[in-house]
């Protein structure tokens, strides 16, 4: 999953009675593939420039593996730890069945 999609395709919502909440389509606790499409670019341009270095060759392009438990509770610590109002609702990994499964 690109880190861009969270203010896209998998963007949290905000509800005034329930908060921020976060929906998405995986198993809480299986950790997916998370990186930024912007790092893309360093991958692949000198793959171009140098066809022959890297004809073949397999390239690790994704930084870190995370479980949609271990994204929400990042981004609730963040949130929570930043200067917020204080009645603002974060997002809570309630569904977690620990907190950081990675």
């Amino acid at each position: 999953m690109y880190y861009e999609n969270f203010w896209t395709s998998f963007a949290p919502s905000y509800e005034k009675e329930k908060g921020l909440n976060w929906s998405v389509g995986f198993p809480p606790d299986v950790p997916i593939f998370s990186f930024s499409a912007a790092d893309i670019g360093g991958l692949v341009v000198p793959a171009f420039r140098e066809p022959e270095k890297y004809t073949g060759v397999k390239i690790k392009t994704v930084v870190e593996y995370l479980s949609p438990c271990d994204l929400a509770t990042q981004f609730s610590d963040t949130v929570s730890s930043s200067r917020r109002p204080a009645t603002r609702t974060i997002l809570q990994p309630s569904s977690c069945t620990s907190r950081g499964s990675t």
